[in-house]
């Protein structure tokens, strides 16, 4: 998906997946793109 080239990051949330993407412009004119996973936390009682 295209960005903006400012440095701004963008978030796309993943709903079926659990997973939340962004996408940022480097200074050098690169794309960073992470991805996150979302997991429930054991409960520990």
């Amino acid at each position: 998906m295209n960005i903006d080239f400012d440095g701004s990051v963008f978030y796309f949330p993943d709903y079926a997946n659990r997973r939340i993407y962004t996408k940022q412009i480097n200074m050098d004119g690169t794309a960073s793109i992470n991805m996150y996973e979302l997991k429930e936390i054991p409960n520990s009682s």
